[in-house]
């Protein structure tokens, strides 16, 4: 099927260049974070290689629950490791890298964030910093589902005969289905003419998988039938939400409000974004693919019912950031240039939650990116 998604994309007048790096706009073949066909994760990556260092040591199972401040500096951090309650104190500096949600939950926590809010929760406050936990981000995606009139991955996934095959083909040679993504095939695009940039995420995936009511997604039991996924999120959301503690207990969640589709420029997209699918799903590729009709005419569907459907059927993609965004003063900002946190010394965030603003495809190479960056002018700080 990855055939016929890319013809369906050219014949919807889509851009498909030969590297979606090098142009930041287009479809085709999606780059995954994989090694010998094994997921690799920043931690395989980074972590491990370095996990025999004198100068390193990691500590599992340990909670950090608190940033120590006195006069104005972070001087380490309290927590439990098994159970035990520990302190560590820095030499330097504490880098705080718990992600989007984690972050700004350890700020509130040690006292550093919006006072009205510390104050209610009986936390003593250390320094009024009213951006702490604001401008939460997060891409929101549908799937829509499609009968084929020949073999998917269906197929192969569902029944033990193919499930055992892909198991030998990815054991002996490290390839096959199971070392793929399950997103195979998408890259940004323009929904509509008139607009600068893209704004839509677009995801091909030659397996289906619909979950019934209250269920969540099961990708090891693909649909009994012949099917694909094509799916879109907006990339450039307007909506903003927070992260705000519920209590002093580090191990109580803090409350996530998302805020999704709040500006009336994300709802305009979302119907826009779904016409694009619609466009696709309406080409000769695709209609060749296609044992019955679709479930959803999108070129043709009121907008109400398509808002309906994507508020129903709508999920998370899992890409929250902004809650210690980076700016230029503590009165926009949690971080500076160098994601040093405004009014308190010694203390960096690092993680996707310093974004100014949602990046317009996946998190994790940013990440990774924004990680690097903070280590090279680290070390250029320690070597002045």
């Amino acid at each position: 099927l990855k055939h016929d998604f890319a013809e369906a994309f050219l014949q919807a007048g889509l851009n498909c260049p030969d590297d979606l790096c090098l142009e930041g706009e287009g479809v085709g073949p999606y780059l995954i974070t994989t090694r010998a066909g094994k997921r690799c994760s920043s931690a395989t990556a980074f972590l491990h290689p370095a996990s025999d260092r004198s100068n390193l040591e990691i500590l599992t199972n340990t909670t950090v629950t608190k940033v120590d401040i006195e006069r104005g500096t972070a001087i380490g951090v309290t927590g439990l490791s098994s159970n035990q309650f520990i302190e560590i104190r820095a030499r330097k500096e504490v880098l705080l890298c718990a992600g989007a949600v984690n972050s700004p939950q350890l700020l509130q926590l040690s006292g550093i964030g919006p006072g009205e809010l510390l104050q209610a929760h009986g936390v003593q406050l250390v320094l009024e910093h009213p951006h702490v936990g604001r401008h939460l981000q997060d891409h929101l995606g549908i799937s829509y589902f499609y009968r084929a009139n020949r073999p998917t991955l269906n197929r192969t996934l569902r029944g033990w005969p193919g499930r055992i095959g892909a198991g030998i083909q990815y054991l002996l040679r490290r390839s096959g289905p199971l070392s793929l993504s399950v997103n195979q095939i998408g890259g940004l695009a323009r929904s509509r003419a008139g607009i600068e940039t893209s704004d839509t995420q677009l995801y091909c995936n030659p397996v289906s998988y619909q979950p019934a009511e209250g269920e969540t997604r099961k990708l090891t039991l693909p649909d009994p039938y012949p099917g694909f996924i094509m799916g879109f999120n907006h990339c450039r959301p307007t909506s903003e939400g927070s992260i705000k503690i519920c209590s002093t207990d580090p191990h109580t969640p803090p409350r996530i409000t998302t805020n999704y589709l709040t500006t009336q420029q994300d709802l305009d997209g979302v119907v826009s974004m779904a016409r694009l699918v619609g466009r696709i799903q309406d080409t000769k590729a695709i209609r060749d693919t296609l044992a019955e009709p679709p479930d959803l005419e999108l070129t043709s569907m009121a907008e109400d019912d398509i808002l309906n459907d994507f508020r129903q059927r709508s999920t998370t993609v899992y890409h929250p950031c902004g809650t210690c965004r980076m700016g230029a003063d503590i009165q926009n900002a949690v971080v500076n240039a160098d994601l040093k946190v405004f009014g308190i010394q010694g203390l960096r965030v690092v993680d996707a939650s310093i974004f100014p603003n949602i990046t317009s495809a996946n998190t994790n190479a940013p990440t990774i990116m924004v990680a690097h960056e903070a280590a090279r002018r680290i070390l250029k700080h320690l070597d002045s």
